[in-house]
């Protein structure tokens, strides 16, 4: 394999550059999101667009937020406009962590719109994951400090066109295990979202699974696979095939209390299991899922460590 180009970018601090999201358009064309270490600031958001044949910069954007401080992009997302969409957390003024989101055009990256969420504890709120549906509107993924509860799932939907809120949701009083969310999109623009729920104190981790409606986020249906007595599932990955059926990977607890990979597809239409399967390694020791993918026949890839 011939390397085509490579680009290295070192911000105008000469400090620490860490690049966390990546996707390619339509015409081939590269653009790269994460943080950079900014002239007076902390990290600031910084995102660039790079030419697919030789891999020129075709236009770049810093986001420096409202407090000066920390601001962190983990992820991007292409329209098929070539529009660029990133998420992640920046500190508010007289908040802490918001989760901000925004719009670049394609052309030269021009501030098309932008949205912060500050939830009503005025805690830490982080995007993590983004998702676009067919018409280019963004569902953002994250959690949201409740304050008394821990960390609560949070997910909110943007139109494409000037970034208004279609729908949010908030898991209220259900905590998020390692603050961490997997979400899809299907075809019709309903939404799969994964994770992990720990109710109570001391109590075990649910693997919770469920899709929820395009138009307003109504709840089409959940499931949870509960394990009482260990903790659960730890970090998952969600997708959604040509039919709306959701996959989902994630690592869990085997019966020797070790970890196990685990994997299970469920019905597009109410939620019902299809097939599960787990996998525990040669060494009987910790086995986790890191990451999955779909084909065009929906047969499903699973990769991690063992």
């Amino acid at each position: 394999m011939t390397q085509a180009w490579l680009k290295r970018y070192d911000g105008p601090a000469k400090w620490q550059d860490s690049p966390f999201s990546v996707a390619v358009d339509l015409r081939g064309d590269v653009v790269v999101t994460g943080q950079s270490t900014g002239i007076g600031s902390d990290f600031d958001y910084y995102t660039a667009k790079y030419a697919a044949a030789g891999g020129a910069l075709l236009w770049e954007q810093r986001y420096n937020g409202p407090a000066n401080s920390t601001d962190s992009a983990t992820a991007v997302a292409i329209d098929l406009n070539g529009d660029v969409i990133v998420t992640g957390s920046s500190i508010g003024n007289g908040s802490k962590y918001d989760c901000y989101t925004a719009n670049y055009g394609s052309s030269n990256g021009r501030l098309l719109w932008e949205r912060r969420y500050n939830g009503p504890a005025n805690l830490e709120d982080s995007a993590q994951v983004l998702a676009l549906d067919r018409n280019g509107n963004a569902v953002v993924g994250g959690v949201s400090e409740s304050g008394g509860n821990g960390f609560d799932y949070y997910i909110a939907k943007y139109a494409a066109a000037d970034g208004g809120l279609i729908w949010k949701k908030k898991w209220s009083g259900l905590t998020a295990t390692y603050k961490s969310i997997s979400i899809a999109v299907d075809a019709g623009g309903n939404v799969a979202m994964a994770g992990g729920f720990g109710i109570g104190i001391n109590s075990s981790y649910d693997y919770y699974v469920g899709r929820y409606a395009a138009t307003d986020g109504a709840l089409l249906w959940e499931n949870r696979y509960s394990r009482p007595g260990n903790p659960y599932l730890t970090r998952s990955a969600v997708a959604a095939d040509g039919s709306g059926n959701v996959v989902v990977t994630g690592t869990i607890v085997g019966s020797d209390s070790n970890e196990d990979i685990y994997t299970a597809k469920y019905a597009a239409a109410d939620g019902a299991l299809l097939w599960e399967k787990r996998y525990n390694g040669p060494r009987n020791g910790s086995d986790r899922a890191s990451a999955m993918a779909l084909d065009g026949s929906g047969n499903v890839v699973v990769t991690g460590t063992t």
